[in-house]
């Protein structure tokens, strides 16, 4: 809501001069002296009689008797220095009472305090709010807002109500009740110490008003205008209003908030009117006499956009100082904000050549949490400048030329501020996305050329303006507004690395309360290096689920044994899509193996874990490895163990999972997948059954199949011109033969890794894992000789999966026998004791595998292609 006119002394119907502005009570010359026990009077104030008044008040005394009044405020009895008759501490009216109340213009008052003064019932007084204790009791969050809310209204606020008081026995001294209606036009709230003294100010009798509907259209607009006037008159009955004042009537049961903008009395004099209203309402214009009504809509000029606001009223809103003061200092970000700090400076500077302009455009991309928005406010804060943030909801309209007007008026209040502006625009991909997709509504060509030409003006304008824009789809945004001119510079605001993360961890802890943290520095530094890939917002979420964690177990303190124990729960925003949940699998799971799994750890944990000894000794880390062996030989298992034993981010991705009917989207389905890979670096991503992705192209039957683009697009990301930094391909394959040359080469996949069938140790250790999982009682004390002398040399030729698999078999052999034993006597199966697994288990269970699955052919195939590419 805009800032109100500054108000001139008019003459009131009564002939006196007024404080300032002309108030008037609306009224009805209809349905005069409804009975009082509905506790509904709609007759004119100051013609009804006073018993009826008498009779009205009574009643509500004798309910405030019955209702709990709330608690006085501290301030009650602080007699602050206001040069008054008489200041009092306002209070809550009971929620059984309000409803009752006919003329909400009415407040109660202590009756032994009222008789004290010489006041009788239904004087008119003025509830001024003392400024002395204003400030102490009012907050930033005092006063009730516009939408019915506690909140204040600031310098907007009236901070003064008029009001006919009555005594109550039931309130207590040194306070006043008032309804909540006219607390909030008045711009008052409950605590608050206001001043009383009777009125001098006339009322004058409105005979014509202007009033604006708040709530959203779909609740009024399809009620007949008149119904609609009769609706707000009846509820406007009997009050006493001006500009600015606010009530609630009722449409179908649902609130409707309704807004004075003007009143109008017999001698054609108005009260003064609201400077600006809201372009997402109606104005309803009601001819008191007659109790009609027409609703008018606003249509836009978007001619008069450029008069700084727009046709209907609506104007830019600058970002609060105190929203401004409460932003955090970005951390990790220096460098960027550095550079946009900069921007504005020499924006601000100006040029002494009319043919060198400075930019005043920069475009902020990267993914979703990175830090835009919070570094945009953070810079307006620290340079002091004027913040006009650009909300697509609030600017997009459905009639015609009004959202460009809109995007004019904000461009010319930020041109026309007394101090340097900058204009923010978040997700300006929505509003001026790509025309050459061809999918475009009229109205979003209209803004896109808009958002050029404004660019254009400001480029070529010597205001202190600059304009910042932010997305995270920055190949959605239409190509005219990234050439130079316009967002002159772009910025990539990327997944900060440990030390920014290090800065973001610190900056959210420093806000807290003193005493609050207990976490230290080392802490931090630890936290910093466990979050691959967080950006801002998964930190402050990490923060949020530690101190929900905290709370919880009823901790005062915020400690490290909270983030460890919430670690865990927290995914990085980037992965979420594409994140395993990746089971506890360690490496002494994996028997045997010994040199695939010491070279898949110098592979993919080495360099990401220490890259600053490869720089330093200048070794290139290897991109990518390709296990390949028969089926059933743990290489998926061992990429399972390296995403839980390295603890960095781990994709796990199918070949077919990409495949799409759409010609293009499984393109673009692999170059998302890296970029996200990217965003969340360090980064594991696991290609299972790869040669399903990659087949050789002599293969593919030629031509342009999808299997070419997919594999073009997958050697492109893994050795193009964009270089993959800190992310590692791990590939798993049963037929090495079927992948393209292309992806094997050095430089793609550096390690190609044999992952073959288990020796002797190996099937000891894999059995030996596969018994421990089982209760010690369950496992018979033959086993193990029977283990090392008959069972390990039985399984030779076997894959590992087929040796755990034998462990399986003995247990089901184990329970059968129990089963038969259970059935013999009469036993119920639940009720029967089990037995331990013995070397005869062992032995069935052998016999249930049959002979190895993998050919001899297929083993000397392996042999052949190992052999060929270490030639």
């Amino acid at each position: 809501m805009g800032r109100r006119k500054p108000r001139t002394p008019q003459r009131t119907r009564g002939g006196r001069e007024g404080t300032g502005h002309t108030v008037m009570t609306v009224t009805s010359p209809v349905n005069y002296g409804t009975p009082v026990a509905q506790g509904r009077s709609r007759g004119p104030l100051d013609d009804t009689p006073l018993a009826l008044y008498a009779l009205f008040g009574e009643a509500i005394d004798e309910s405030l008797g019955k209702a709990p009044l709330s608690e006085p405020s501290d301030h009650a009895s602080d007699q602050a220095s206001f040069d008054a008759e008489l200041t009092l501490s306002v209070l809550r009216m009971p929620d059984a009472i309000e409803p009752k109340l006919a003329h909400r213009s009415v407040a109660w008052m202590n009756k032994a305090a009222m008789r004290a003064r010489g006041w009788v019932g239904g004087i008119r007084v003025m509830l001024v709010r003392a400024p002395s204790v204003a400030a102490a009791i009012n907050g930033p969050d005092g006063a009730d807002g516009a939408d019915g809310t506690d909140g204040a209204d600031g310098a907007d606020s009236a901070s003064e109500a008029l009001v006919h008081l009555w005594p109550s026995k039931h309130v207590p001294a040194g306070c006043v009740c008032m309804d909540s209606s006219s607390r909030r036009s008045g711009g008052l709230s409950y605590g608050t110490q206001v001043a009383l003294c009777p009125a001098l100010i006339a009322v004058a009798e409105a005979t014509r008003m202007e009033v604006e509907l708040r709530s959203s259209a779909a609740l009024w607009d399809k009620v007949p205008p008149a119904t609609l006037a009769s609706l707000v008159l009846g509820e406007a009955i009997d009050r006493i209003l001006r500009p600015g004042s606010w009530f609630k009537t009722y449409v179908g049961g649902k609130s409707l908030s309704v807004e004075v903008i003007a009143l109008f009395g017999d001698d054609a004099e108005t009260s003064g009117s609201w400077h600006q209203v809201s372009s997402r309402t109606a104005i309803v214009s009601m001819d008191l006499a007659t109790a009609t009504g027409v609703v008018r809509r606003v249509d836009f000029d978007s001619s008069q956009g450029s008069s700084g606001a727009s046709s209907d009223g609506w104007v830019p809103k600058e970002v609060p100082a105190e929203v401004l003061a409460s932003a955090l200092r970005v951390g990790g970000l220096d460098d960027e904000l550095e550079v946009v700090r900069k921007l504005l400076q020499r924006a601000v500077a100006g040029s002494t050549n009319a043919t060198i302009r400075p930019a005043k455009g920069v475009l902020l991309y990267g993914p979703p949490g990175t830090g835009k928005t919070a570094m945009v406010r953070s810079l307006a804060r620290e340079e002091g400048v004027t913040l006009f943030v650009v909300d697509g909801a609030e600017v997009l309209s459905k009639y015609y030329g009004e959202t460009e007007a809109k995007l004019a008026a904000v461009f010319s209040a930020a041109s026309a501020a007394c101090r340097p502006a900058v204009i923010f625009v978040d997700e300006i991909d929505a509003l001026a996305p790509s025309r050459e997709s061809g999918t475009l509504t009229q109205l979003e060509k209209r803004i896109t050329s808009t958002l050029v030409g404004l660019l254009d003006e400001l480029h070529a304008s010597d205001s202190a303006v600059l304009f910042v824009a932010a997305t995270n789809r920055v190949a959605a945004l239409d190509p005219s507004m990234r050439r130079p001119g316009r967002l002159d510079r772009e910025l990539e605001i990327g997944v900060p690395s440990p030390s920014g993360r290090e800065a973001i961890l610190s900056a959210h802890l420093g806000a807290l309360d003193a005493g609050v943290s207990a976490v230290t520095p080392a802490d931090i530094k630890w936290l910093a290096s466990k979050t691959h890939g967080f950006v801002g917002a998964d930190l402050a979420a990490l923060l949020r689920e530690a101190g929900v964690y905290a709370m919880l177990h009823g901790s005062a303190q915020l400690r490290m044994d909270d983030f460890t124990a919430v670690l865990g729960k927290v995914k990085p925003s980037a992965l979420r899509e594409h994140v395993l949940d990746v089971p506890n699998v360690r490496w002494d799971d994996i028997g045997g193996q010994a040199e695939a799994k010491q070279a898949l750890q110098e592979a993919v944990e080495w360099p990401l874990r220490h890259p600053e000894a490869f720089v330093r000794l200048g070794i290139r880390p290897p991109k990518g490895v390709l296990l390949y062996g028969p089926p059933g030989c743990s290489k998926t298992m061992m990429a399972k163990a390296l995403a839980t034993e390295s603890e960095l981010n781990f994709v796990a991705v199918k070949g077919p999972e990409l495949f799409n009917m759409w010609v293009g989207e499984s393109e673009k389905a692999v170059q998302a997948l890296f970029r996200k890979a990217r965003a969340a670096a360090p980064c594991i991503v696991f290609f299972d059954e790869i040669d399903a992705l990659a087949t050789s192209r002599s293969a593919a039957g030629g031509g342009s199949s999808v299997q070419e683009r997919v594999l073009a697009q997958l050697l492109h990301e893994m050795d193009g011109i964009e270089a993959l930094h800190s992310v590692v391909v791990v590939a798993a394959t049963n037929r090495p033969d079927k992948i393209d040359a292309a992806l094997l080469r050095p430089g793609r996949m550096d390690r190609v890794l044999h992952v073959g069938l288990p020796d002797a140790p190996a099937r000891a250790a894999i059995i030996t894992n596969a018994l421990a999982k089982l209760d010690a009682s369950l496992v018979a004390a033959d086993v193990a000789n029977h283990l090392a002398t008959t069972l390990v040399p039985a399984l030779d030729g076997y894959t590992g999966a087929e040796v755990a698999h034998l462990v399986k078999e003995a247990s089901l052999a184990a329970l059968a026998e129990v089963l038969d034993a259970a059935q013999a006597s009469g036993l119920a199966p639940s009720a029967a004791k089990p037995i331990p697994i013995t070397a005869a288990h062992l032995d069935a269970g052998l016999a249930a595998l049959g002979p190895p699955r993998t050919p001899p052919d297929l083993l000397q195939f392996y042999a052949d292609y190992a052999a060929s590419i270490s030639a």
